[in-house]
């Protein structure tokens, strides 16, 4: 779809690559869905551009590359505030798996998509990394909505309203690749649950497929101590040492959550080039712990960020989990310069794009990548003075209001509102789905 050249003239536009930089008064060009040029706003000429172009003034306001969720269940958020105040393992057996196996179905899926793509892109989120069933639907969702997103393959060992086993799961989730491989906001990555709910035959068959497919994979591990001590007392090995052994260890791996870590894991994802996700709010909400964000960026390990689903988090404002990321490693460490406001930013962008296989197209704000593109007021109380707008973005943690939000040149939030979904359309759906999970329980 070829979109008219769009103009932003910004006050200030923070890249992401180069590093460290934040650029004042300057223009950024959208030349159908690419970033065309970057360039000094008292140098832009639109002589130079014989096509018609839009002008759009930003004034007080900041550029940023899309901001990426790591690891989300999208549809879930029609579960926030459901259960909150209970452990992981409570949490999942008592009261997630039980509701998912009596509401779980594509209407669902459609609807709480539709309600998580609606707050994400109001807080500059304009891609996903899902994992959840009926993934078609959560495909179909972004397409309409025009938000990028990388589909789950979900796969696990338990029988739900999408499946009744790990094998059909897999071929669902391949019908699901193959029918959005060359869609230009869709890819895909095989979701295995965990190393306690899909057995080690099929993460070795996963292993294997991913190389063939060339996809990522997505996986939650070592979240929580009993996860590591099950799997030592019923095999001698943790996740980590099991995973390694199916070849699940790669860089195409998004490891999320890695609460608990040890040295000896730090060594093995270092040298495989693994990716890890960080998702603090629900770590800390299910009682969980804190990953150790800063051993992980001693060795240079790529690190991401995610909300989590709805449902142990409340929320899918990634710059919120941004700010908090950084404060939890300022705090654990007792070093105030541990991470600095550029590289908590580069967790929500550059470094999420790498991990999805996707950095040549998404991530920063650079010629010839795909315009994803948000734009966040620094203008109203609690925004003034204004020293340093990358450390404004980071230490607001989503207070600030995202104004306008493109994804591939296509803008999907004007002056604060959604252009291409019905909210209040949404509204009423949340509400019906809130009334029907009162009424289960």
């Amino acid at each position: 779809m070829a979109h008219k050249n769009i103009v932003l003239h910004a006050d200030w536009i923070v890249p992401i690559v180069p590093a460290n930089v934040c650029l004042q008064d300057h223009t950024l060009v959208i030349r159908e869905n690419i970033i065309d040029d970057i360039l000094p706003t008292s140098q832009w000429n639109p002589k130079n551009y014989e096509d018609q172009i839009e002008e759009i003034q930003l004034k007080d306001k900041i550029l940023i590359p899309g901001l990426i969720n790591s690891h989300t269940h999208a549809a879930m958020s029609l579960f926030a505030n459901y259960a909150d105040d209970v452990s992981l393992k409570d949490w999942l057996f008592d009261y997630i798996w039980p509701i998912e196996n009596r509401l779980l179905s594509s209407n669902f899926v459609r609807d709480g998509t539709e309600l998580a793509v609606a707050e994400m892109l109001l807080t500059g989120t304009t891609c996903f990394n899902d994992m959840y069933f009926f993934g078609e639907e959560t495909a179909r969702a972004c397409i309409d909505a025009g938000i990028r997103s990388t589909i789950g393959m979900t796969i696990i060992d338990f029988s739900s309203n999408y499946g009744s086993s790990a094998e059909e799961y897999l071929r669902k989730g391949q019908i699901i690749h193959d029918k959005f491989k060359n869609h230009p906001l869709i890819t895909t990555a095989f979701a295995p649950h965990a190393i306690y709910s899909v057995s080690e035959s099929m993460l070795s068959k996963i292993a294997i497929l991913a190389e063939e497919l060339d996809v990522q994979i997505h996986m939650h591990i070592n979240e929580s101590n009993p996860e590591i001590s099950k799997s030592l007392e019923e095999t001698g090995n943790t996740p980590l040492q099991r995973l390694d052994r199916l070849n699940i260890l790669t860089e195409r791996l998004m490891a999320v959550h890695m609460v608990e870590t040890r040295e000896e894991d730090l060594e093995v994802l270092d040298s495989k080039g693994v990716n890890v996700v960080h998702c603090p709010t629900s770590n800390l909400k299910l009682g969980c712990g804190i990953m150790p964000l800063h051993k992980f960026k001693e060795r240079g390990i790529n690190i991401c960020i995610g909300t989590d689903g709805s449902a142990s988090n409340n929320s899918l404002n990634i710059l919120s989990e941004v700010k908090l990321a950084s404060l939890l490693a300022k705090g654990i460490t007792k070093n105030g310069s541990i991470l600095n406001a550029f590289e908590a930013l580069e967790m929500a962008t550059i470094n999420a794009a790498k991990a999805l296989g996707l950095s040549n197209q998404i991530g920063s704000l650079e010629k010839k990548k795909y315009a994803d593109i948000v734009a966040i007021s620094v203008n109203g109380i609690g925004s003034s003075p204004l020293f340093s707008p990358e450390n404004q973005l980071v230490s607001k943690g989503g207070q600030n209001k995202v104004t306008d939000v493109w994804v591939n040149g296509k803008r999907l939030v004007k002056n604060c509102e959604l252009v291409t979904l019905d909210i209040q359309s949404i509204l009423n759906k949340a509400k019906l789905w809130e009334s029907i999970v009162k009424e289960t329980q």
